[in-house]
Formats: structure tokens, sequence, C-alpha cells
């Protein structure tokens, strides 16, 4: 009975198409985080796929689904254990403990090198995707899961509004 209840449990977290938890289920576990680890640095992350409406638009489901599985996978071989990551749509969540500047810059690299180096195409014309990133940092940017993500979302608005393909990282006005 326990089991089938972990089953079940881990069915509900889960984004049945990329595998990922679903957003639900990482906001449940960055509260879990920052209650055991107050004092410790993480890095969020919200990577969003470029002109996603365009390409969501001249595509089909098919396609879709394919794309953003793909994201998910390549995003999935590239966290530690100590990582989380979720997905929503077209929007990637990650927490990485322990992660600092320097790491969140290669992290975002990777991830962003992974999805653009795959050869995506449709009706035989080659679909460039490409990512945005925004990064926030707990517990300097915020100390609640909602303001952090809200953090992280605003630093991904940057990235687009300079015209995307880029990682931003939050800072307040203070910085």
């Amino acid at each position: 009975y326990g089991e089938e209840n972990k089953d079940l449990a881990d069915k509900a977290d889960t984004d049945l198409l990329t595998e990922l938890n679903n957003k639900m289920a990482t906001e449940r576990k960055i509260q879990e985080y920052m209650e055991d680890n107050p004092n410790s640095q993480c890095l969020m992350f919200l990577f969003d796929i470029d002109n996603f409406r365009k390409i969501n638009d001249s595509t089909n489901e098919d396609f879709i689904s394919n794309l953003l599985a793909t994201t998910g996978k390549y995003i999935s071989t590239l966290l530690r254990d100590s990582d989380t990551a979720s997905s929503n749509q077209e929007r990637y969540y990650c927490l990485l403990p322990n992660t600092d500047a320097s790491g969140a810059v290669f992290f975002a690299g990777r991830v962003k090198e992974s999805v653009e180096r795959e050869n995506y195409s449709f009706n035989g014309k080659k679909v460039k995707i490409t990512l945005s990133a925004g990064i926030a940092n707990y517990p300097d940017n915020s100390t609640d899961v909602s303001q952090l993500l809200k953090s992280a979302t605003k630093a991904v608005m940057e990235a687009k509004k300079a015209g995307g393909n880029r990682a931003v990282i939050f800072k307040t006005e203070e910085e």
C-alpha cells in the first residue's frame, strides 16, 4: 500500500511530457530546501524558449511535444543529484544548490548549447531554437519561493527584451 501511494505521488508530481517535476512539485521542493538550508546559497533558473508562440503557430502538436520533451531531456542530463528541475509548458525551472555566479554562467551555457545544437526541422525546414534564461539567487534576492520565482521571471523578461538567446542574473535595485 505504501509503495503504491509513493508511485501515485511521484506521478502526480511529474510532467508526463518532459518527465521532469511539474511546477507545483518544484515549488514544494524549493520551499523544503529553503526551510532545511536557511544559510545556504542556491540559484533559481528560469529557461524560456524564445519565440515559442511563433514556433507553435508555424508547426504542429507533434513537433511541439518533441521540442518540449527534448528540451526537458537535455536539462535533466545536466543536473546533479542535488538539483531540482520542472517544466511548465515552454518554461523550465531549475534549482541548483551550492552554486555561485560562475556556476550559473556555466550551467546556463550548457543548457543553451545542448538545445541549440539539436537539428529541429518541420516540413523539411530547419527550425532554430534558442533559450533565454533568468537567474535569481537565494537568499540574496529573496527568501520566499514566490518572490524568488518572480525575480527569475523578471530576469528572463529582461533577457528577452535584450533580444533573447541570453542569460540575465536578477539584480535588486540596490545592486
